[in-house]
């Protein structure tokens, strides 16, 4: 029988923070590495100037777009080629990608908390079997199906992923488990375990650990996990309930987080062990006793909830409520959206399956433990500093998540089989839904990002596509135009869809602009570092660039059967964060916004623009800007 324990060593002092020493990549993760794929490429750079007016066109008046192009004139003259050859030339160097090393620093040199801003969050749906939505069954079999998972990753049993017929790069998986970020001073650090085989439990703020495996090394079975969870449950209330909340830590800026990770591990070598165990574990479980009775309410909590019982610097935190409501949230500098997206659907479709194999019949003490391993509370050694450096981080990330507010749509009149019968692309579609409640609710076009995946490179990550081409803002003036007719605006629709699809694949075939033109910005900056009198070109520092990449609504698209919902914040003030699932007979829509008002009145602008464009479409009524509010199809 397993038993709680707590080491009892004496504490002693250590001089600075370590970070764990890096190990040999394992072989089943050497195999992940498709170097037979196409590395990214990096446009001419006339073409990604070319578009790049193209891109900002839309967004400026006559007189910017003028002064704009004088001075992508005077870029391709002076600085543009010898920071492009600078470019090529790294591109030749980097084992990977040009585009790795920068998009490593510019996640883990984020200094503001993570939480809300960097992590987004998936919602499962629900346990077709509705006696096994209950927190500690849920959790077990979910946790038996993400370490089923991990045994065929690391057998090289996982079948590789496919875009059609493009392989894709898989070497983000080596990212998803036993993964975490360290807060460091000026820039975090990724260490990754890949042959863990434990797993830690935050429940009430307290933090444990066990193996997945007994000492024969066979993975444990569901009932067994669910034993051992049952303890960890009973254990957790049992303890003193005034613990401060370590994890909040991870919700606070990454400057005093380093500060205080520095301290925990000066004051006791336990505090550097326990720290370790969370941080190679192969993920988090989150056991919490909500009860979120709707899905605007169960995506606050898989987001961000109040910081409580939370490690958001792991990379896979699965979360599991009272009512058996499920999630993750992601930690996703290792690894993008894509990644994590194929994990939850396999891991949701092997749990379904295992309880139709074996369903909960747990009952304390039926079920023989063996020799499974015990579990450890870890107690961390916190002085009076560190508690009330605990005690400021949750004021503070409790403002945040407060002001941060909610909107879900479930939009069930149509979906993507609709859609296509219009032959019409789907995300097209929602996208153009997306710059009509934008235009109706502030009466311009901010800038939009949708990420696009190039995973078809090696070490492919993604590619910014702007939704906002010159078509899309054409169909904004004609149905502004209170003459225009069904058909005139039918055609201008085609006609920024087609746009938007021909945009989507530059993106994804290593073609746009974003990515290209960041990795100049910031072979410049370092230019400015080591000589003197060296000054950013203009072009990046003129009002196109920043109005491009202030992104006003930041949208993802991403999700499967196995998700009810995918969210994350926004990455402006007043902006919103956009997350939405394409379904074939539904959509689904998770807003963000730090203005309720606004929140509230964009996700009501999107349902009645997916109304207004459907009648379009099927019945040749025309839109108009000012929307019909008792609009249905």
């Amino acid at each position: 029988m397993s038993e709680i324990v707590r080491d009892k060593t004496e504490d002693n002092i250590l001089p600075s923070a370590e970070v764990p020493p890096k190990k040999q990549t394992p072989k089943w993760a050497q195999k992940l590495e498709l170097t037979g794929l196409p590395r990214l490429p990096i446009p001419d750079l006339k073409v990604t100037l070319a578009k790049y007016i193209e891109y900002v066109t839309p967004l400026l008046s006559e007189a910017e777009l003028e002064e704009t192009k004088k001075k992508v004139q005077e870029f391709a003259k002076y600085d543009g080629p010898s920071l492009d050859a600078g470019l090529r030339e790294l591109a030749k160097e980097a084992p990977t990608s040009w585009l790795e090393g920068f998009w490593d620093t510019m996640y883990l040199s984020w200094r503001d908390p993570i939480a809300i801003h960097i992590n987004p969050c998936f919602v499962f749906t629900n346990d077709p079997t509705p006696s096994r939505n209950k927190r500690v069954p849920r959790a077990a079999s979910m946790i038996f199906s993400i370490h089923y998972f991990i045994n065929l990753l690391r057998a090289g049993h996982l079948a590789r992923d496919y875009e059609r017929s493009d392989p894709l790069c898989m070497s983000q998986y080596a990212n998803l488990f036993g993964s975490t970020r360290i807060p460091q001073f000026t820039r975090d650090k990724m260490v990754v375990d890949h042959e863990a085989t434990h797993v830690a439990v935050v429940c009430n703020d307290r933090y444990y650990t066990f193996e997945l495996v007994d000492g024969d090394k066979r993975p444990l079975e569901i009932e067994q996990i669910e034993q051992l969870l049952h303890r960890v449950v009973e254990d957790a209330k049992s303890q003193e309930k005034d613990i401060a909340p370590l994890g909040m830590m991870t919700a606070a800026d990454r400057e005093t987080w380093a500060g205080v990770w520095n301290r925990l591990i000066s004051v006791s070598p336990k505090n550097k062990e326990y720290l370790d165990k969370l941080c190679s574990s192969m993920f988090m479980v989150c056991l919490d006793d909500n009860l979120p009775m709707n899905l605007e309410e169960t995506g606050k909590i898989m987001l961000h909830s109040d910081g409580h019982n939370r490690w958001f610097d792991k990379s896979i935190q699965l979360i599991v409520c009272e009512n058996g409501r499920a999630g993750i949230n992601m930690e996703h500098s290792g690894f993008d959206g894509h990644t994590c997206l194929r994990f939850a659907e396999d891991v949701f479709n092997y749990s379904v399956r295992t309880r139709c194999d074996s369903p909960s019949t747990f009952t304390d003490g039926a079920v023989d433990m063996g020799n499974t391993s015990t579990i450890q509370r870890l107690d961390f050694v916190m002085p009076d500093d560190v508690i009330s450096a605990i005690d400021r981080a949750t004021v503070d990330f409790q403002a945040l998540a407060s002001s941060l507010h909610t909107g879900i749509l479930h939009f069930t009149p149509y979906g993507k089989s609709f859609i296509s019968r219009y032959k019409l692309s789907p995300d097209g579609l929602v996208q153009v839904c997306f710059q009509l409640s934008q235009y109706r609710l502030t009466g311009k076009l901010g800038s939009t990002y949708e990420s696009a995946m190039t995973k078809k490179f090696y070490h492919g990550r993604t590619e910014c596509m702007r939704p906002i081409t010159n078509e899309m803002a054409d169909l904004m003036k004609i149905i502004s135009d209170p003459s225009s007719v069904a058909i005139e605006q039918l055609k201008v629709l085609k006609t920024a869809i087609k746009a938007h699809v021909t945009r989507v694949q530059a993106s994804k075939a290593g073609e746009g602009v974003d990515r290209h033109l960041w990795g100049l910005n910031q072979l410049a900056k370092q230019r400015q570092v080591r000589l003197p009198g060296y000054n950013i070109p203009d072009i990046f520092q003129d009002i196109a660039w920043a109005r491009l990449r202030y992104d006003v609504l930041s949208t993802s698209n991403c999700g499967g059967y196995s998700l009810s919902s995918f969210g994350f914040g926004p990455v402006v003030p007043d902006g919103w964060g956009i997350g939405y699932i394409i379904k074939d007979k539904c959509m689904h829509f998770h807003v963000t916004n730090y203005n309720e008002e606004m929140c509230r009145q964009f996700v009501e602008q999107v349902e009645k623009a997916l109304i207004d464009v459907g009648k379009l479409i099927t019945n040749g009524e025309p839109i108009r800007i000012v929307a019909d509010s008792n609009a249905k199809l």
